[in-house]
């Protein structure tokens, strides 16, 4: 849902144009809302009604709670803002991999506020509610911290030049590095996008140099060398139970767009796994089933352990995908942009009917990330902290406080990701930094605690003293009732209520019936009933007495209390002391018919004897909680100690914050000075490049154990380690 705001640099708000079909919705709330004149009639369904953004939980209110938004003045995304939002510049590592402050919607002010808010207007079912039945595999994450590869480190200092290009004159020199079509051609357009541009190249350069250039499809990939190891490791140990896993990417997938390319990611997996000895009919691509039919001949093989290894994107391997029977382990070669994608490819295998994990890994299904230093990884896992913080605040209905707490535990086994930017980012002061930020924010979180804790018991106190005052006074009142009523059994030498005779004549003329007589119980309930059910008249009219009360019926208006046409009228009947007037309500479980009708005189004279010792059990009641809260309190630590370490460690994280930003500029100016011998080298003489990056190339296979063998039965490089050759030096195996 698109919005206007002054904030137009402010990172963290989502797209502000919005969409036609969103527009449109609201348009079809407003009219559903001011046919019923209320906020009713609307129900959204979501399984992440939030996923993405702050401004999300705005575009929600205006939809479903839209008077919620007047009522306290909020008409414009900045008055919520101002309000709700946490805004503040931070440093963060950028999609070019430097250090540089943003400008950033960072979290919630007023966090329990708008928590509530949120909790009105949704119902919202968690695995971690106690009456949801989850007996699932929880994701065991871990983060693959890999370090980039020359080849990537000099990709990372042209996307880093891209970045900071102005105009294209200042990008010229970098096409033919950047893009292996040499006619391609920077232009002011291109530059406007300049940073998404940069993240698509980042995230592909991440994964393998072959998805930025097709010419390096035969380069060194670290992330699948190293998901290659992990899979083979998990295929080995599971053999036996024909274990099965799950590998992730987003790039690279396999498609009609690009089958004549001669390099996909897909392809390289696959033939690296077959390399370390996984059967390749045991391999599969989701992209490969195309149709319903032929999905699930696919999940049944997965489950039946026939296929023992899925390849797919989030998308294609996501909702709706039931293949966790026998899934032990899930490798994520990318980072989606949402955490609930996230949560949805965790979901395949961590994930209600998975019978190995239970059987072999006590519950729990081990979740690999995959993830470079200094590259698009670390700004994609700072991003998926951010949204995160949010989803989890405003799914969290015990919230405390004024600015939002998220738990840094992750007992649900998701990852966490400030802890990944931190240490991925190649800066342990930044690592650091992190850590220090989270024990401020955890103490700071219990100091909250301690406080709350504390003028909860006075407050308690505090409740108990009100109800033992207002109880004591309605003690003398009764004691006062119940000397009255003795009185008037005296003179009525009456010893008990149940010895009390109630034979006497009712006063109906009001209802047009005359005096009528009643003797017993059940005529008592019926002449009362009948009172009910026929007076029209307005007002109160004596029918009886008993023991110095007053029996009255009553016919009143019960809406503007002035009679008039149409207006609501209500009969009741009640018991009144003739001495102090205190009145005594006829109950609706009296009137269900003449049995309890006529009981309820005999009953209520009888409350009126028994009421002054069950107050005053109330009382001591009360008195004992009040000890109990004071026992606690005076128990109860008068300082946190904790709390006065806070100054330190702020003043401790502002210089470090300070080595970070000077951290970041040095590495800025050192990786500009890359830049600037790169430009020196291949401004004139771009075909140098690819040489140049095979000769890097080269020493990286060098340097990790494996070399790179051609084979004669196939136009392309194929790669076998040094540790399958033997002795004599004849090939072992071959793909």
């Amino acid at each position: 849902l698109g919005f206007a705001t002054k904030h137009g640099n402010l990172a963290g708000l989502g797209n502000a144009q919005g969409s036609m079909r969103a527009l449109n919705m609201l348009f079809a709330c407003r009219t559903l809302q001011q046919k019923w004149k209320r906020d009713t009639g609307i129900a959204f369904f979501s399984g992440t009604p939030i996923s993405n953004s702050l401004t999300e939980m705005y575009s929600l209110q205006r939809y479903l709670s839209p008077t919620r938004l007047q009522n306290m003045g909020l008409y414009s995304l900045d008055s919520w803002l101002a309000t709700y939002g946490m805004i503040s510049t931070e440093f963060e590592v950028n999609v070019a991999g430097t250090i540089a402050p943003k400008e950033r919607l960072r979290g919630v002010l007023k966090a329990d506020h708008l928590v509530q808010d949120y909790w009105m207007m949704a119902d919202v079912v968690q695995k971690k509610d106690k009456n949801v039945v989850n007996n699932a595999p929880k994701p065991d994450a871990e983060l693959v911290k890999l370090s980039p590869t020359p080849v990537q480190e000099v990709f990372n200092d042209l996307f880093l030049a891209f970045s900071l290009a102005k105009e294209p004159k200042d990008a010229e020199w970098l096409a033919p590095l950047l893009f292996d079509d040499s006619g391609k051609f920077i232009d002011e357009a291109y530059l406007k996008a300049k940073m998404v541009v940069v993240a698509s190249m980042a995230k592909q350069a991440s994964i393998h140099p072959g998805l930025r250039r097709s010419d390096m499809g035969d380069f060194y990939s670290q992330k699948i060398e190293a998901m290659s190891e992990r899979v083979l490791q998990y295929y080995n140990e599971t053999k036996e139970h024909k274990g099965t896993q799950i590998i992730f990417s987003n790039v690279g997938t396999p498609s009609d767009n690009n089958k004549d390319k001669a390099f996909t990611v897909y392809d390289c997996i696959r033939e690296r796994l077959v390399q370390k000895g996984i059967p390749r009919k045991e391999i599969a691509f989701i992209h490969d089933f195309n149709t319903d039919s032929k999905r699930q001949r696919l999940f049944d093989a997965v489950n039946a352990g026939d296929v023992r290894v899925v390849i797919g994107s989030t998308e294609k391997l996501g909702t709706g995908v039931n293949i966790q029977e026998k899934v032990v382990c899930m490798h994520h070669m990318d980072i989606p942009w949402r955490p609930d994608e996230v949560e949805q490819r965790s979901g395949r295998g961590a994930r209600q009917g998975n019978k190995l994990a239970t059987l072999l890994y006590d519950n729990k299904v081990k979740n690999f990330f995959y993830a470079t230093e200094k590259m698009l990884d670390v700004y994609q896992y700072n991003l998926l902290d951010l949204k995160k913080n949010v989803v989890d605040i405003l799914h969290d209905p015990h919230t405390v406080g004024n600015i939002y707490k998220i738990d840094d535990q992750h007992d649900d086994g998701t990852p966490s990701y400030d802890e990944f930017v931190a240490d991925l980012s190649g800066d342990n002061d930044m690592l650091k930094k992190v850590k220090l930020e989270k024990q401020i924010e955890d103490t700071e979180y219990k100091y909250r605690l301690f406080l709350d804790k504390k003028a909860t018991l006075e407050d308690e106190i505090r409740k108990c003293n009100n109800k033992i005052t207002g109880l004591q006074e309605n003690l003398v009142e009764m004691e006062k009732e119940k000397m009255y009523l003795a009185g008037q059994m005296k003179q009525a030498e009456v010893e008990t209520i149940s010895d009390l005779k109630l034979e006497t004549v009712f006063d109906l003329t009001h209802i047009n019936k005359g005096r009528i007589k009643a003797e017993t119980n059940d005529q008592i309930g019926a002449i009362l009933l009948q009172v009910l059910n026929d007076n029209r008249k307005m007002g109160e009219h004596v029918i009886c007495s008993y023991l110095g009360y007053d029996i009255i019926a009553t016919r009143e208006v019960i809406n503007t209390g002035i009679a008039q046409v149409g207006a609501t009228t209500s009969n009741n009947i009640k018991m009144r002391n003739k001495s102090t007037g205190l009145n005594y309500l006829m109950p609706a479980e009296a009137k269900r018919t003449e049995r309890t009708a006529g009981l309820w005189i005999k009953g209520t004279l009888q409350g009126i004897l028994s009421r002054p010792d069950d107050l005053q059990k109330r009382i001591n009641r009360q008195h004992e909680i009040k000890d109990s809260y004071k026992a606690q309190l005076d128990a109860y630590p008068t300082r946190f100690e904790d709390a006065e370490k806070l100054p330190q460690m702020k003043i401790e994280l502002s210089e470090l914050t300070l080595k970070v930003r000077k951290n970041g500029q040095e590495t800025l100016g050192i990786r500009i000075g890359n830049i600037n011998s790169l430009k020196e080298r291949y401004v004139n003489d771009p075909e140098l490049f690819l040489e140049d990056m095979r000769a890097l190339d080269a020493k990286t296979w060098e340097k990790a154990g494996i070399e790179r063998i051609p084979d004669n039965d196939k136009d392309e490089n194929c790669f076998i380690s040094k540790e399958n050759v033997s002795s004599n030096g004849i090939q072992m195996s071959i793909f």
